[in-house]
C-alpha cells in the first residue's frame, strides 16, 4: 500500500480472543476437529504463501495481548524498529509456533531485532504498553469491529483477508494519492 499510495498506516490492536488462558487454546478443538484446522491452515497458509510470507498453522493459540503491549510501547520508545518487531512477532508465533503470551519469547523476539532486551523486559512487567492497546480495544468495540483483518481508509472498513484491487480502489475512491502520479 504505502508503494503505490501516499498514505500513513496506523496500526491498531483488537482483542480477537482476549480470553484464551496463558496455557493456550487448543486450535484444533476451536477449528471444529482435525479436518476444520486443516482446511483453515491450507486457506491461510494460501494466503501466506500468495504474500510470500512463512506460515505454519499452530496447533495452540495463544493470548496476543503481551505482544500488542509491547509493540504499542515499542510505537513510541523505539518506533524505527517497530515493524521489525512486528515481523519478527508474526513469524514466531505464525511460523514457529511460539507463545506469544510468554514474556520471555517476546523478550527475545524484540532482543533479535535490536531492542535492548532489558527494555522489553521492564515494559512487558510495567505494562508500559497497556493503556495504548486498552484504548484500541475500546475503539474496535465501539466500531463494532468483531474480526480481523479490519482495514479502514478513511471511514470506509474493508473487512477480512481481501484481495490488493479492492484496497486499490477503495484508496482510488477515497481520492488518496498515488505515488508517482
Amino acid at each position: 500500500m504505502q508503494r503505490e499510495y501516499d498514505v500513513t498506516i496506523r496500526w491498531r490492536t483488537f482483542p480477537l480472543h482476549p480470553d484464551i488462558p496463558p496455557s493456550g487454546m487448543d486450535y484444533v478443538a476451536y477449528f471444529g476437529g482435525e479436518g476444520g484446522w486443516q482446511a483453515g491452515a491450507q486457506q491461510l497458509g494460501a494466503m501466506a504463501e500468495a504474500l510470500g510470507l512463512p506460515f505454519e498453522m499452530p496447533l495452540v493459540k495463544y493470548n496476543s495481548r503481551r505482544a500488542e503491549e509491547l509493540t504499542a510501547w515499542a510505537v513510541t520508545n523505539v518506533p524505527d524498529m517497530v515493524e521489525d518487531l512486528r515481523t519478527a512477532t508474526f513469524q514466531a508465533i505464525w511460523a514457529e509456533g511460539r507463545n506469544n503470551d510468554d514474556p520471555d519469547v517476546l523478550a527475545d523476539v524484540a532482543a533479535s531485532v535490536g531492542i535492548p532486551r532489558g527494555a522489553a523486559v521492564e515494559a512487558l512487567e510495567h505494562g508500559k504498553g497497556r493503556a495504548a492497546v486498552d484504548e484500541d480495544w475500546r475503539e474496535s468495540m465501539t466500531r463494532g469491529i468483531r474480526g480481523v483483518p479490519v482495514v479502514f481508509i478513511g471511514e470506509q472498513a474493508i473487512m477480512g483477508a481481501q484481495p490488493w484491487p479492492v484496497f486499490a480502489g477503495t484508496l482510488d475512491r477515497a481520492g488518496v494519492t498515488r505515488r508517482g502520479a
